[in-house]
């Protein structure tokens, strides 16, 4: 038996639609934002016979660490030996929990990578001029994939920028850098447009063909919440499901899609119910 969970599932999914050269979307599966680049070293280790139950951890841990890497050289290059040991022994002295999360989470793990990587080639000095424009794609495309790297990018695109002279030939580059990223963006806006019924605004309402909605989801396993409550009035019954799951009976309970978070990893979601109905729920550990 094989212990896996829907992320890695569709990772392992996406790696064969890579390999025919069928990916469905630019996204992570079913969502608007990330990606499945993943798959293409996951697909590589498969044609080389390693399970993807076992490549998949392999893939992500290796992206977390040539992060760290690349940020080490680039510290090294500008001579901050300190630093460039603390990037180096920064995965081991993380905690056990970020070492867990970086080869198990895949949604952000290759646009997170690829802006660590422009990242750390802007920093590292005297970079050749083909490499001033891969760092600039690089960057352009993390926070394509995930907006959330514009923390990270911005602060040092802007650094780079003004800590040096503007030229035709810089300008070049930075235009040159940002066609693979536009690219990607095209593709995205493309695919939504193709797929009118993919709203990202009413997520849960969108089906893949051969699935079943969020709405679905609800229904379903919200049967199966309302009969354990039934059974067991006035006890504590624990009951455990990851986040699509959690997402899908947190509506059953408050009847409300937009104002709801799931729970974080391992944290819980008290619900009491009393006299047939449910009396609203609260995060813990949140």
């Amino acid at each position: 038996r094989t212990v896996t969970n829907d992320d890695a599932t569709l990772l392992w999914y996406s790696a064969q639609e890579w390999a025919s050269r069928q990916v469905r979307q630019p996204g992570f599966y079913g969502q608007s934002y990330g990606s499945t680049l993943e798959g293409l070293p996951l697909d590589a280790l498969g044609r080389l016979g390693l399970d993807f139950s076992v490549g998949l951890p392999v893939v992500m841990g290796a992206f977390a660490i040539a992060g760290w890497s690349l940020l080490a050289i680039a510290a090294w290059r500008r001579s901050h030996r300190v630093l460039a040991a603390a990037a180096l022994v920064a995965p081991v002295l993380l905690s056990a929990y970020y070492a867990f999360f970086v080869t198990t989470v895949p949604t952000w793990t290759a646009p997170r990578f690829l802006a660590v990587a422009g990242v750390a080639l802007l920093i590292i000095p005297r970079v050749p001029r083909p490499v001033e424009a891969l760092s600039f794609a690089l960057l352009g495309l993390g926070v394509v994939m995930d907006p959330s790297n514009a923390l990270l990018g911005v602060p040092v695109v802007l650094w780079f920028l003004l800590s040096r002279r503007t030229t035709l030939q810089r300008v070049a580059r930075l235009a040159g850098g940002a066609v693979i990223p536009a690219a990607w963006f095209v593709w995205s806006w493309a695919f939504f447009r193709a797929h009118p019924d993919y709203d990202p605004g009413v997520y849960w309402q969108w089906c893949r063909p051969g699935g079943e909605s969020l709405v679905e989801v609800a229904a379903r396993a919200g049967e199966v919440l309302d009969r354990v409550a039934r059974s067991a009035p006035g006890d504590d019954v624990v009951i455990v499901s990851h986040a699509a799951v959690l997402a899908a009976l947190r509506c059953h309970v408050t009847g409300a899609w937009e104002r709801g978070r799931v729970t974080p990893n391992a944290g819980i979601a008290l619900v009491e119910h009393r006299d047939g109905a449910y009396l609203g729920l609260q995060l813990l550990g949140d």
